[in-house]
């Protein structure tokens, strides 16, 4: 062994054991009966327990938010008119409004209880918040496809008519799978907006 691979591991060692020295500091000070270390160990369930409801909230209003805006943006993009103008209503209304006043409609709005084949279902707030912030979100996914869709160039448009392939076949075996790349980076700066926000359903 040189002394060139010798100097790296020395290094990658001091950075372990400094590592393992604030590690077991922390884990110390958190076991101890400190009062704010103390209170932190005991609702720490709590907090992860809320953590994980966030992220399963964002992920369900994502998930939501994405079919929806792909029927929007699909809808925008229809060949007729009394298609196309609901469609980008709806997208201007909702992108436009402040998120807690549609989170307020969606609570307020929704029934807290839903009665089908004589049995009665009681609908959780989480529930109703995501569909709260589903809304908005979808709006600005059907922004990106549309977009996403309309950046490519007319030449594929044109050769997948001229191939006699239907509107539904180009659309969804030409045109979207080139959209993909560009949709991923703003559906996860959404995506992140989506998951810092979902506190505002405790505000509710």
């Amino acid at each position: 062994m040189n002394n060139h691979d010798a100097v790296p591991r020395r290094q990658l060692i001091a950075t372990l054991v400094v590592v393992l020295t604030l590690c077991s500091a922390l884990l110390a000070l958190f076991f101890s009966d400190v009062g704010a270390m103390s209170t932190l160990r005991k609702w720490m369930p709590h907090i992860l327990k809320g953590f994980l409801l966030n992220i399963g909230m964002s992920a369900a209003a994502m998930a939501l938010a994405t079919g929806a805006g792909f029927l929007l943006a699909l809808m925008r993009i229809a060949r007729s008119a009394y298609i196309r103008a609901p469609a980008g209503l709806i997208i201007q209304i909702c992108r436009n409004t402040p998120w807690l006043v549609i989170l307020f409609a969606a609570m307020l709005l929704f029934p807290y209880d839903l009665e089908a084949a004589g049995y009665r279902f009681s609908v959780p707030g989480w529930f109703k918040a995501v569909i709260g912030l589903a809304i908005p979100v979808a709006a600005n996914v059907a922004d990106i496809v549309r977009g996403a869709m309309r950046s490519v160039p007319s030449g594929q448009w044109e050769a997948a008519e001229g191939l006699a392939f239907t509107r539904r076949k180009t659309i969804f075996l030409i045109i979207l799978p080139q959209c993909f790349k560009a949709m991923i980076p703003p559906w996860m700066n959404w995506y992140s907006i989506l998951a810092l926000s979902t506190p505002l359903a405790a505000i509710l």
